[in-house]
Order: C-alpha cells, then structure tokens, then sequence
C-alpha cells in the first residue's frame, strides 16, 4: 500500500463534525452539535439500524466516520476493538491485559477508547495504556501503569478515559510513587511529565483554559486537582470528600472562568468561578448544593441549566443559582447526553427515552425498550446514530429525523 493512500486512510480517521471521538463527544461535556435529528419519536420508537453480541464490559464507544471504537472482555481477558459503526461487524481486536471482575456491576473494561490525529489511545481496568493504529490496531506503544509506575487500581477498576491534548496523553494512575498524575507524549508514549501523590477516583480528565493557562483537571479520590498541561506542575487543588472516594462524574467546563463538580453518596455539587490575584488564579464556590448528585453519570449543559442523574433521578438545576427546577423518577442509575434542545436518556435497566431539556418540566417526546441487561454506559451520537451499550450487547439506532418519516 503507497505512502499516498495510508495518508488518505488516516485522514479519513481524524475526527470531522458529526463524529463522537472520545469519552462525552467532541467537547467531553455530553453534548453534540449534530442537527437533522428527530425531535419526537413513533411508538415503536427510532429504528434498529443493528445489534449484536459483544462482550463483558462497561466500556463507552468512539465513533470516526464508519469505524466505532469501544472495549470488552471475554474470559477476564479484556480488548479494545474496532467495528464498522454501518454493520457492528469486527474490523479488528486487539488484547489490551486481564480484565477486572466486579460482582456489584460487571467484568471486563470501563474506559471508553480516545481516537486523535488516526490513533486509538485505551485504558485497561487493570492499568494498561496503549496506543494503537486506527486503521489497522496495530500497537505503538504501551505502558503498564502499576508495574512501571508503582500506581494503585482503584477499588472497582480504571474508569477513566484517557485525555488526548495538544500532543499529550494524559492520565490519573494514582499512587503514593510521585506518578499520580501523569502525561506521555501521545507519538512515543516517553513519559512528559509525572506528579504528586493522590488516591485515584473513577472520573475522566478533562482539558481547560483559565487565566490563560493551558491546564488538566483530574478529579481524584479526595479532591480536585489541577495541573499545568505542559509541565505538570500543580496550579490548585479543591478539596472534596465523598464515600468511597468515588468521584466519578467528568468536571464539567463551562467557560473560560467556570466549572462544575458533583458526586453521589448524598455529597451533591458545586459551581466554581476561576479568581485571579496577586498574579495566581484561584478557584471560589458560587454555589454548592445537594440539588444534583452525580453518583457515576456525568451532567450536561443545555442553555442556563444543568441535566443529569441526581443519584436516581433524572433533574434540572439551574446553573446560576443550584436551584432544582425538577426531577423524574424511573430511570435509576441511567446516563444522559444532550444534542440542540433534546436529551438522550438511557435508564438502568435499558429504556431509552428522548426528552426536552426544558427547565419547566419533564416532557417525554417518545421510548424504546433496547436493551436487556444493565444499561451503565453512556449513549454516543454520530451522523444520526445513537449506539447504546448493556453489559454484552451493543446497538446502533437511527435517530435521524428521516427514520421517523420512512
């Protein structure tokens, strides 16, 4: 195969609008800017484009033109793979190390896939980092976060997805070796830049610009961190104490001066604004109330208002003030994401529904039972395709406003 067509091959690989590249969308907060979508459903629902069995695993899906990227296990033995997002066939597999078992939820992975510039970057549960070719899965590098780093696996696995930024990977091992927060460049896997000394949580990293300073918010097992992108150097630090230390829900960017934190356990949320004095930038509480409790799904922004699970049900809060403008039962622990003024929202035990996000109330605009297990991973939107995730099986939908008129 010439230079010339491989180049064609990758380019054909790197993220265009429409795409789902990573962990949460194109911006990591939950939220498409994909137009063209149905906004209410028939009876039966949005039409099954596929389905098919796949494997043990919590894992998300990234979504690059046709190809889809997600994680499973079979036999404790856990694998990234790339399917064609048109059909669900296997297009390739690659073993990634053992997979973690977990009678409270399931076996196998929890990382959703990151794909960047025609390279797919994966986290096993049990700490393995690796780079593959999107293409082909052929390996790059890998790293082993426990053996090499002298990090510590979490309770219940590595939940977090990898952060794919300005030419790093980024990543939370956790630890007490001065390895717990971590960066390696994303072409040679050479470690950029490692430090500290924190207990890890189950939240993603996620990229932000304050104060002008290019910075990774990791949310640990006790607080918050925040990290210079390029050195690593430790810029603040919020405290935050939750059961278990499960901090799971992804900190939520909302401007240039703002972000949004929650947890479960009866902890609740806080909006903070980014201060600047005496040359340093220091994070103030705007508000911090128990209206939302993200115990595993993250919230999104729609507008003046925040959508997510406040521990079992489905709510709105307000984004200025914490206020609840309401909640709905009968989704337990589901997930939400969010496109223009609509939500996807998939429930515990498998009901998709599509929903207004509207502050004034829940205005259910039609449901589909998909699913049959446990639905714990988030939905991802791509060209009018919803995919959806149970603990073994995966399904495509369209969700285009076409489908509904054919």
């Amino acid at each position: 195969m010439s230079t010339t067509v491989l180049l064609a091959l990758t380019m054909m690989l790197t993220a265009a609008p429409g795409d789902w590249p990573q962990w949460l969308g194109p911006e990591r907060n939950g939220v498409s800017q994909e137009t063209g979508l149905a906004k209410s459903w028939s009876k039966s629902g949005p039409p099954v484009r596929w389905k098919r069995e796949l494997g043990d695993g919590l894992s998300g899906m990234s979504i690059v033109g046709d190809k889809l990227y997600t994680m499973y296990s079979v036999k404790r033995t856990e694998f990234v793979a790339c399917l064609d997002a048109n059909t669900g066939e296997t297009i390739w597999k690659r073993f990634v190390g053992d997979a973690i078992s977990d009678h409270m939820g399931s076996d196998g992975p929890r990382s959703t896939p990151t794909v960047s510039n025609g390279v797919v970057y994966a986290l096993s549960s049990q700490g393995m980092v690796v780079a593959m070719d999107a293409l082909t899965g052929k390996v790059n590098w890998r790293r082993e976060l426990t053996s090499q780093y002298k990090a510590t696996v979490p309770k219940w696995g590595y939940c977090q997805s990898l952060l794919v930024h300005n030419g790093k990977v980024y990543v939370d091992p956790g630890g007490e070796s001065g390895h717990a927060l971590m960066a390696f460049d994303a072409k040679t896997g050479e470690v950029a830049w490692s430090t500290g000394s924190y207990k890890a949580g189950y939240s993603s990293p996620v990229a932000a610009k304050f104060g002008g300073v290019d910075q990774v918010l990791f949310f640990m097992g006790k607080g918050l961190i925040s990290a210079d992108a390029g050195s690593g150097k430790v810029l603040w630090e919020v405290p935050w104490e939750t059961s278990y230390d499960v901090s799971a829900a992804t900190p939520l960017i909302i401007d240039s001066e703002r972000f949004f934190i929650s947890t479960g356990y009866g902890t609740g949320a806080a909006l903070f604004k980014m201060e600047s004095a005496g040359g340093k930038s220091t994070p103030k509480v705007l508000w911090r109330e128990k209206t939302m409790k993200n115990k595993m799904s993250t919230s999104v922004r729609i507008g003046d208002h925040l959508y997510g699970f406040d521990e079992a049900r489905l709510a709105a809060v307000s984004l200025e003030t914490g206020e609840k403008r309401w909640s709905h039962p009968g989704f337990d622990r589901g997930t939400v994401i969010g496109a223009a003024d609509q939500l996807y929202v998939l429930g515990e035990e498998c009901t998709l529904a599509l929903v207004e996000a509207s502050p004034t109330g829940y205005v259910e605009r039609g449901r589909k039972k998909v699913l049959g297990e446990l639905c714990w991973t988030v939905p991802s939107l791509s060209q009018g395709r919803l995919f959806v995730r149970d603990i073994s099986h995966i399904m495509s939908l369209d969700v285009s406003a076409g489908a509904q008129k054919r």
